[in-house]
């Protein structure tokens, strides 16, 4: 069960093409990577679409107020929030939106 028919490689190709080699938070170019939304216990592969990607610098991904910072938690919730809506657009629902979240809903 694929979204977007591409490979790994393809889908990070694609967002850092999108991103432009900056933080699609704050637009720095500081040290961007990319961050799995849907992540842990297995998800984070079975899970990547290229939606579900997204070019962070290291301050958004790590710093304190980073997805995986001490205080993150507000921005990767929003971040898993805003995957979900955008997966809704495409027509998902049920189980198979669930399935792609990573087992749960975050709305």
């Amino acid at each position: 069960m694929k979204i977007d028919g591409l490979t790994s490689k393809q889908r990070h190709k694609s967002r850092r093409k999108k991103s432009g080699g900056l933080c699609e938070i704050c637009h720095s170019p500081n040290m961007v990577q990319h961050h799995h939304i849907i992540h842990g216990k297995g998800k984070r592969k079975q899970c990547e679409t290229v939606y579900s990607l997204i070019a962070l610098c290291w301050n958004c991904h790590h710093g304190n107020y980073g997805v995986h910072g001490k205080n993150g938690k507000a921005l990767d919730t929003k971040l898993k929030q805003d995957l979900q809506r955008k997966y809704e657009e495409l027509g998902l629902k049920g189980k198979e939106l669930q399935y792609w979240l990573g087992g749960r809903y975050y709305l």
